[in-house]
């Protein structure tokens, strides 16, 4: 019976991510002072078939790249309910090949995360969200690259205060000179 339950709902997450709708984005990195520093924070805007924006989100590969956080999904509300948002998901998993982890989910957003949960079977690795307090004790676990990562905040100030280039150019490229 267990194993019947564990084929159907891989069979369901399958079939659920099949039907997802297509989506593309565009993206802006933050190197400057983010949380999974030396890695950046990625602003997605996220469009559909048409063209059209129907939503954003702010995510960061860890800097061990063992998973990826997701601090913020927002679809616009005329376009919710449609599979945009797992959609996203699905690009996220096939981009980086890392399991999915949610950063402080807000309550209104927990149905959509434990329902993301359950596509595990059908290929797509959600982690239960964490909280704030759970995120501290994650930066432990790459506290190792802390001196790179102040290396980095140094390269970006002077980028900044020295060589005057505009925010997004000198925040957006890392270590690329």
């Amino acid at each position: 019976m267990h194993t019947l339950r564990t084929w159907l709902g891989s069979w369901r997450g399958r079939r659920r991510l099949a039907r997802l709708p297509f989506i593309t984005t565009t993206s802006t990195a933050n190197y400057y002072k983010v949380f999974t520093a030396p890695n950046p924070d990625i602003h997605a805007v996220i469009y559909n078939s048409d063209g059209d924006e129907v939503g954003t989100a702010i995510y960061a590969v860890s800097p061990l790249d063992d998973r990826v956080y997701v601090f913020a999904i927002t679809i616009a509300e005329h376009f919710r309910r449609r599979g945009y948002a797992t959609a996203l998901l699905r690009y996220l998993a096939n981009t980086y090949k890392q399991p999915i982890t949610a950063v402080h989910a807000l309550f209104d957003a927990r149905p959509f995360w434990h329902a993301s949960c359950r596509l595990a079977g059908a290929g797509l690795v959600i982690t239960p969200p964490l909280s704030a307090n759970a995120m501290e004790s994650e930066a432990v676990r790459w506290e190792h690259l802390k001196p790179v990562a102040k290396r980095l905040e140094r390269i970006i100030t002077h980028r900044l205060c020295v060589q005057h280039e505009p925010w997004a150019v000198a925040v957006g490229r890392g270590f690329d000179v």
